[in-house]
């Protein structure tokens, strides 16, 4: 698993050195703007699995969400 922000460019080579793709960063992000409806409906699944979990704790925590891009 990777840590930390890596630009796309650095992410295509981390994937190709380890076989998993061979795109360009360019491709990268061509798929990433096609996936939108995909990926948000995969936060809000995730988010509704997450809070189901914190429903059963007895701590109640804030969750925030922060949207980086730069449009």
């Amino acid at each position: 698993m990777w840590h930390g922000v890596t630009s796309l460019r650095e992410t295509v080579v981390r994937a190709k050195l380890a076989s998993w793709s061979d795109i360009s960063d360019v491709a990268l992000l061509k798929r990433l703007r096609n996936s939108e409806e995909w990926l948000r409906l995969l936060c809000v699944e995730l988010f509704r699995e997450n809070l189901a979990y914190r429903l059963e704790e007895p701590i109640s925590r804030t969750t925030r969400i922060v949207d980086g891009t730069n449009r």
